[in-house]
Parts: structure tokens; sequence; C-alpha cells
């Protein structure tokens, strides 16, 4: 027992394998592997070009299916070309665009390995000059299905199928061939023949004798003309014969007379005229006749009468003109009847008498104009087509007995009214179409049109006069409707309670009417009760989708809930159950806001005109957003303020009042006398001609006064803005008065900025603005109380000033002094004020005639003497000399040295030259002045006269400009001031340094000398300038040096 097991084993292990496999072997093919395998012939790889298209590709389903599809280059058809494969078996084989194998499609099928093959199809597209015989098919004897398509073939032999004996289905559609009489003879078990697209225009007698099992015969789209009493003859067992789109026009009466299976028959789209009246009383398991688009078909009585089977007869576009009221009789399983496309005008009323199996009448686009009575005992119909016709009334009783009506289609009729209750009694009604009438629905019966069609899913009445949605449908029963279209009707307003979602969700258009107002009356109160409270959070909540775009929509208070659902200040679940579609909705009125996109609005543009109440020559209107009046007498040439009336506003809710009287002529503010405008909120008195302001009312919130003449506001008008709850003030364009009275306007304008745009209020003739403006600026008087305060603040400090300088003049320039401060005040008289002589000559004895003769006579004498200081006539005799000296310095404003040879060999000369010029350095003044006399080695001189000779300038005996340097250089008075000027401008055009002849003279002895000085005490600062670097000095510039040198 175990060896057999083991056998068997082996066996199952050692089998040959049938799975499909790329053999890697097989050079001259690409293998594919997949699903699907597939092999390019001759690879493409195989002479290493990668652009040509193989001659084979060959797609195969293992067991299932082999496609070889031909390159349209190849001529001849070569099997050694294609793969080494083996198949075995597989159910079909095809073959698209090869040319026909070299002897039969047996030996391409031996290639693979293929034993039997149950369905061939080949298509090749241009077989006309190829005759196609029996040898292709050799071998092929279990053969079922054969499909020829689409091959151009023309000539067949007669046998062509004689070695397919077992074919049931045989298709040669779209060829050209030339059928024989005895052509399938050789296939007695065909039972699906399709010859159709041919060309043919003939069927040959006898041609389906020997096909009894036929059951399907296709030969339409040919030229057949006629149909005789042979043509169909054996086919006893044919149950579908489709001979549409041919060209017949006669048919005999006895054409189908042996068909006795025949179920369904096609004759549609041919040239019939006429059709026998017993060409179908033999056929009783006929089911289905299509006659349809036979132009000017007439149809004879009782033609489809007493046939117990047929279900449907298509007569659609025949252009009939009539039709016979008794054509079905007695047909009670007919289900559908077309006559759609006709020019019928009218229906017998028994024509579907007794049809009470009839589920489904197209009578679409034809002349019908009433329908009365004509569909009585339909009780299964469940489509009615009537569109397209010129049907004007539905009564009453019209569809009463549809009980089961599904879809009604009534749509392009004249229909002007409908009876209400018209389909009362149609309440599975689940499509309506009545779009493209005349219906109005303003009718005088409560009840509405499509009350009752609760199971309703979609509805379409657009294209009609209706202008309620009330009298039409009610959608509170509604709970399947899925569509409702009321576009490019009438409709002026709408209410959403009446389009309360019943169901999850319902799309109702509404658009292209002429829908004005969109009413939200106790729609807060629905969305807040019952199950609508619980929209918001419910995933899928019962919504309607309404469409409300190109409506000529009235932007007044009237839609005031309508902009408040756009900007979500109603409750959200508003906008939960309703999804209002309104992305190209726009105002059509009011003319401010025509073409304005109503999802861009806001609550505060909308207004509604008053009438009752209204001032003359105004126009009043309500603000329901900020509960508002408005009064609107601008541009009325107004020149007395209208007397507001607040209390006739009697049926308006409102706590604001807004008066507009900008461009008027008037020409004063309001009064607080004026009757109403105690309460105004909103005054605008822009373009007028006020010139004064005197009182505004206590309430107001804004304030428009531009344009006008005001120069000032008063500080009680002033008040009364600052107490009121003010929003806005315009004050631009007036001639303001910028002077001190505009102060409280300018602080007013600074606490307010954002009340009013103060940069556009300018003072009057000026660029200046009132808020840049301080109290200074405009109050001059100020500016000069101002300036008297400073003048007098400064005079008061100056007389102080010269008060204490009065009184301690003398300390104050002592302090001074000896600090180095301010030397510029203490003036030298004032300094040598004390002083005795004018100056003290120093000079040797040697030259003393020098000095009597030539310098006393000129200095002491004239009109100007100066007190001179000489030891031989000042000196008090006995005193110590250096204490002479000494005295002689000091007292005197100047010390004279006459610099000459014999003064440089006198000790006592150099001694006082030494004291003057220390004191000169201790003052910090030009107290020195040498006058060069005779001839003088400067470079011979000791160090320290040289030093002082290079550093400061000298005067030298013989200059033409002596005397006046000389003066110049000696003390000024006041009484000489005049002259000392002329002087100092002429020695500035004077160079220091001229050279003159020196005189000779003895070298007398020189006075006693006195202490040596430190050379340092010459580096002064404020001694003279160098001789060297400076022409011609200044007065009083420095230590002056005489020469006298001849």
């Amino acid at each position: 027992m175990k060896n057999v097991w083991l056998v068997l084993l082996l066996l199952i292990y050692f089998k040959p394998s049938t799975s499909l496999k790329c053999n890697r072997d097989d050079k001259k093919c690409l293998c594919l592997p997949g699903a699907e395998f597939e092999f390019q012939c001759p690879s493409s790889f195989e002479n290493g070009d990668t652009g040509d298209y193989p001659d084979y590709v060959i797609h195969i389903k293992e067991d299932k299916d082999i496609l070889i599809d031909c390159s349209p280059n190849l001529k001849q058809f070569n099997i050694t070309s294609l793969p080494n494969v083996t198949i075995e078996r597989t159910e079909s084989f095809r073959m698209r665009f090869c040319p026909l194998p070299p002897r039969n499609f047996k030996e391409v099928l031996d290639w693979f390995g293929i034993k039997q093959v149950k369905y061939l199809q080949y298509s090749h597209y241009e077989l006309a000059n190829t005759t196609l015989t029996k040898d292709y098919f050799e071998g092929l004897e279990d053969l079922e299905k054969l499909s020829l398509e689409n091959n151009g073939l023309v000539d067949v032999e007669e046998d062509v199928f004689a070695n397919t004996p077992k074919l049931t289905s045989l298709d040669l559609q779209v060829n050209k061939i030339k059928l024989g009489a005895n052509l399938f003879n050789n296939t007695p078990l065909l039972k699906s023949l399709d010859i159709s697209q041919n060309n043919l225009d003939y069927l040959p007698p006898d041609l389906f004798k020997k096909l009894e099992d036929l059951e399907l015969l296709h030969v339409w789209d040919n030229k057949i003309r006629f149909i005789d009493d042979s043509t169909f003859q054996g086919l006893t067992n044919v149950k579908s014969i489709e001979l549409s789109g041919n060209l017949i026009e006669t048919i005999t009466e006895n054409a189908f007379k042996n068909l006795s299976n025949l179920e369904r028959v096609n004759l549609s789209m041919n040239k019939l005229q006429y059709v026998p009246g017993d060409l179908f009383r033999h056929n009783q398991k006929l089911k289905l006749v299509l006659l349809k688009m036979n132009e000017g078909l007439y149809l004879p009585g009782y033609l489809f009468s007493n046939m117990s089977q047929l279900e449907e007869v298509d007569l659609t576009d025949c252009k009939l003109k009539g039709i016979s009221s008794d054509i079905f009789k007695h047909s009670l399983n007919l289900k559908r009847i077309k006559l759609a496309h006709n020019t019928l005008d009218f229906i017998p009323q028994t024509l579907f008498e007794g049809l009470t199996n009839l589920e489904e009448i197209y009578l679409n686009n034809n002349n019908i104009e009433t329908i009365d009575q004509i569909f009585k005992t339909l009780r299964q119909l469940k489509i009615l087509t009537l569109e397209g016709n010129r049907i004007r009334d539905v009564g009453k009783a019209a569809f009463d007995d549809l009980i089961r009506l599904e879809k009604i289609i009534l749509r392009h009729n004249q229909i002007t009214k409908i009876d209400n209750r018209a389909f009362y009694n149609n309440g599975n009604l689940k499509t309506i179409d009545l779009a493209h009438n005349q219906i109005t629905g303003n009718y005088s019966s409560k009840l509405v049109l499509l009350e009752n069609v609760h199971d309703a899913e979609t509805i379409d009445l657009s294209h009609n006069l209706i202008t309620r949605v009330d009298d039409i449908v009610t959608m509170y029963n509604k709970n399947k409707l899925k569509s409702l279209d009321l576009s490019y009707n009438r409709i002026e307003v709408i209410g959403l309670q009446e389009l309360q979602p019943f169901t999850k969700k319902v799309i109702i258009k509404l658009d292209h009417n002429h829908i004005k107002t969109v009413d939200f009356s106790y729609v807060e109160v629905v969305a807040t009760s019952g199950d609508a409270k619980d929209a918001l959070s419910d995933p899928d909540p019962w919504h309607s989708v309404i469409d409300l775009n190109e409506n000529p929509l009235n932007c007044d208070c009237h839609n005031f809930d309508l902009v408040r659902y756009v900007t979500n200040e109603l409750r959200p679940e508003i906008k939960v159950m309703f999804d209002l579609k309104m992305d190209n909705l726009k105002c059509a009125n009011p003319p401010p806001l025509e073409d304005f996109p109503v999802e861009s609005l806001v609550p505060k543009l909308l207004i509604c005109p008053v009438e009752d109440g209204c001032p003359e020559r105004c126009l009043c209107s309500q603000r329901p957003f900020d509960r508002t009046i408005i009064i609107n007498c601008a541009d009325k040439n107004l020149t007395q303020y209208p007397q507001l009336n607040l209390s006739d506003f009697t049926n308006i809710d409102f706590v604001q009042t807004e008066v507009h009287l900008e461009g008027n002529s008037l020409n004063t503010g309001p009064g607080k006398n004026l009757t109403g405008y105690g309460n105004v909120t909103e005054l605008s008195l822009s373009s007028n001609k006020i010139e004064t302001i005197s009182w505004v009312p206590p309430n107001i919130k804004v304030l428009k006064l531009d344009n006008n003449k005001i120069s000032y506001l008063n500080w009680e008008v002033l008040h009364t803005l600052n107490e009121s709850n003010l929003h806005s003030l315009t004050l631009h364009n007036n001639p303001w008065t910028c002077d001190c009275q505009a102060a409280n306007l300018t602080n007013f304008l600074r606490q307010n900025p954002k009340i009013l745009d103060a940069k556009h209020v300018y003072c009057f003739n000026s660029t200046n603005r009132l808020i840049e403006l301080n109290r200074t600026d405009l109050c001059h008087e100020w500016q000069v109380v101002y300036l008297v305060l400073i003048v007098l603040s400064v005079l008061f400090f100056v007389a102080l000033a010269f008060a204490l300088y009065y009184r301690y003049q003398q300390e104050l320039k002592v302090w001074l002094f000896a600090h180095n401060l301010c030397l510029w005040w203490v003036t030298e008289e004032e300094l040598d004020k004390d002083k005795i002589y004018d100056a003290f000559i120093s000079y040797s004895h040697k030259d003393e005639d020098f000095v009597t003769q030539n310098l006393l006579p000129v200095l002491e004498g004239g009109p100007q003497p100066y007190k001179l200081c000489l030891h031989y006539r000042n000196w008090i005799p006995g005193e110590f000399i250096t204490t002479q000296v000494t005295n002689s310095v000091l007292e005197s404003r100047r010390t004279l040295v006459v610099l000459s040879p014999n003064f440089l060999e006198s000790v006592w000369g150099k001694m006082e030259f030494r004291t003057a010029h220390t004191q000169a350095m201790t003052e910090g003044r030009a107290r020195v002045i040498i006058v060069l006399y005779g001839d003088v080695d400067v470079d011979s001189l000791d160090d320290e006269l040289k030093t002082y000779l290079k550093t400061n300038t000298y005067v030298k005996w013989g200059d033409p400009y002596f005397w006046n340097k000389l003066k110049y250089a000696l003390p000024h008075t006041k009484r000489n001031v005049a002259n000392q000027q002329k002087m100092a401008n002429v020695m500035n055009c004077i160079d220091d340094k001229f050279k003159l002849v020196v005189p000779v003279t003895n070298s007398p002895g020189s006075t006693p000398p006195v202490l040596a000085l430190d050379a340092n005490m010459l580096k002064h600062p404020l001694n003279f300038v160098p001789s060297q670097e400076m022409d011609t000095p200044p007065a009083e510039a420095g230590t002056l040096l005489v020469s006298t040198g001849l």
C-alpha cells in the first residue's frame, strides 16, 4: 500500500506543468510575463534596434484567450516567427490585422499546441480581393463561434463553412459579401447570425431554409427594399429579427406568417408607408415591435390588437397624423406604448381602454390639445410623458385613475391652469415636470396644487408665471423631496418658513424670479424648537439649499433679516437649516444700491420709505438696524427749518431721528424752539449758507456742518457737543476765524480727534490748521502783554545792574582786574586816573639837550599838552634814586625810553627800563615807549634789550610820522578820542620799520640803575607783537620803541 502511495506522489510531482512561462532560450521574441503574457516577435532587441515595431504582438491569457496583433505593414504571415510556447488549450483565438495564414488557421493553432478551440475571430479589414474558401477552416470541426467581421470580404465560396458544422454563432457584419442561396446549408446548428452592414439590397429566397434552429437574425443597416413571404422561410424558431436601417418600403402580409416563435421585430428607420393589418396576426408570442422613424407611416386599425404577449410598441417619429382607437384593442399585456414625435393632435378616448397593465405611455412632442378622459382605468401606469404638446388646461379628472403614477412630464405645453385637485389621487408621484408652461397658480381654492403628492422627489415648475409658492406646493408633507425647481417664474416674496426642510437635503431653485423680499418671519422660533434646535449637533441635519440668484432684490428694511443672515447675526441654527445661495444676487433697488452684491451688504444700509407723518417736501424712511427714522429734506432750496412731528410715526419702532437738510439755503443753525429737533440724533446741515450756530440737539450723535459760512462756535454749543454722545462731526470748508474766541474750538478739536477729521479745518484765508494753533497763536493781545513783561523784566535787571555798578564800581573793577576777568571792561583811563604824569622820560644825561630841545617843546606844548616827569625837575632831592625811579614809573602812565648809544652805556637807564617794563607786565598793559635815537647797533645789544626790540615795535627819530606815532603811543583821553582814532587809521597804513638818518649826538650819562628784571617777564601775552611779523601796530597793541637815530 505504501508503494502505491509513493508511486502516486511521484506521478503528481513529475507531472508536466501546463503553466505558461517565458522560454529564455527563444531569442527571436521578447517575453513580458504577467497576468497576461505578451510576446513581441521578432524581439526589438534582437538586432540592437529599439525603434522597430514588432511584426507580431501576442497576448496570452492562459486557458482563456490568445490574441495575435500583426503589424499593418506585414505582407505575409510567417508562422515560424511566432514564439515557441505551448498553450494546449484556450477558449478563444483571435487574429487582427494579420494576413491569412498560408494554408489555414489550424496550422497556427498547432504551432501553439492548441488541440481544440471554441471561438475564432479574424479581422483584417482589407480582404476585398480574396476569396474565402473552406480550406482556411480545415480541422476546425469543433468550432462553435466564428467572427469574420470587418474584413471587406466580397467573394466567399458557398461551401466555405463545410468544415465547421458545429457553428452556433456566425458574425459576418461589416463586409460586402454576395450571399449565395446555399451559403448557410452547412451550418444547421446556427442560433445567431449577423449579416448586418454588408450593403445587401436583397435576401435570396430560401437563404435561411436550413437554419431551423436560428433564434437571432441581424440584417440591419443594409439596403434591402422589400420583404416577401419567402424571405424568412425556414426560420421557425427565430425569436428576434433586426431589420432596422434598411430601405424597406414594402412588406407582404405573410412575411412573418411562419415565424410562430417571433418575440421581437425591429423595422425602425426604413421607408415603410404602410403595414398590412394582419402582418403580426400569426405572431402571438411577439413582445416587442419597433417601427420608429418610418416617416409618413399609416397604421391600419387592429394592427396590434389581440396580441396577448405584446408588451411594447414603439411608433416614435413616424409623423403619424392619426391613430385608430382600436389599434391596441384587447392586447391586455401591453406595458409600454411610444407615440412620441408624431403630429397627433387628438388621442381617442378609448385608445388605451382596457390596457390595465400599461405602465408607460410616451406621447411627447405631438400636437395634443386635450387629455381629458384619455387615461381612465390605467391604474398600473407609472410613467406618462406629454412633453411638447399644446395642452392648455388640465382638469380635475385628467389623472384620477393613475393611482400608481410615479412620473409625469408635462413640460413645454401651453398650460395656463391646472385644477387644484388634478394630482389629488396621485400620491405616489416621484417626478413632476410642469416646466415651460404658463401656470400662474392664482387659484381661489384653498387646496394647494401639489399638496397631496407626498412621495414627490423631483418637482420642476420652472419657466412659468407662478407668483406664490404656497399656491403650488407645500413642504410640510414632502419628506422625500430632493429637488424643487421654481426658477424663471414671477415670485416676488418668499417666506422661509414655507420652505422649511423635512428631509435631509432638498435643493430649491428660485433663481431668475421677481423676488424682492425674503421673509424670515417665525424662522428663529422654528430654529429653536423641536428637532430644529439639534441642527448644530447633527452631522447630517435636515436643510434646504435655496438658490436665490438673479432676482431683483429690494435691498431695504424688508430684507433686514436676510442681510443679518449674510453677516451671521441670526441664530446659527438658521444657517444650518437654510443654505441660501446668493453668490450672483445683486440689489435692484433702491438706486444707490443698484447692482450692489447682496453678500457684501451690511444691515445699516437697509432702509424703507415712510409716508405717514413725513414733513412736506421731504422723504422719510426707517432703518431697522439702529431703529432710526430718517427725514430727508436735502436739496429742496429750503430757507426755514421744517417742523418735525415725530408723534405721527405711530406704527414705527424707533429710538433715533436722522434729519438731512444739506444742500439748502438755510442761513442759521436750528433753534431750541423748533418742534421735534430736541430728539434728533443725526443732523446734516452741509452745503447751506449757515453763518451762526447757537444751539444743537442735546442727544446729537452725528452733526455735519461742513461747506457753510460758519466762522465761530460758542462755548454753549461746544459744551453740548461734549456732553452728548457725539460720534461724528464735520467742520471743513468753513471760514473759521482764528482769534482768541476760537481757543475753545481748538481745544475741542484736540480732545476729540476720532470724532472728526481736524486736518481739514483751516483758518479763513490761511493754510493754518485750527488744531495746530495754541492760545498764543490765536490771542494776539497776549503776545503784546508777554512782550511788555519781557521788556520790563530786562529793564529792571539792567537798572539793578547799573545801581549795583554805581554803588560798587570801584570794588568790582578791582576784583575783575585782580582776577584777570573782563579786562576789556576796566579801561586804561580808569586804571590810570590816579597817576600824576602822562609819561616819565628815561634818558642818558648826555642826551638831555635832545630831550629838552626836541621832545619837551612838542609834547608839553600844543592843544593837547602832556604832563611829563623829568628827573632833573620832578625828583625830590635827598630820596634814594631807586625809590625815585620806582615812584616815577608808578606815577606815570607811560615810560618813554630814549634808546641811544649813550643810554646803552648807562646802568641807571637800563634799571629804569626794567622797572617800567616790570610794572607794565604786572598790570598787563603796554607802558614802555622806546624812542630809538642815534646809531644804535641792535645786534650788539645785550640779550634782554635785543629780545625786547625783536618782539616789540619802536619809534625811530627821523621818521616822517614820528610825532603821530609817538602821540598815538602816549596816553589817550576822552577829549581827544577822535583825533587818536584818525592817527590810528593813519598808523595802520604805515610800516613801523622804516629807517631815518640817525643824528649824531654825544653820549651823556643816564639815570641811576634800578633792580634787575627776569627776561621771562618780557613774554607776557599782552605785550606788542614782534616787529618782524606786524607792519602797522594797532593802538595800545604793545610797547612802542621810538628810534632817534639820524
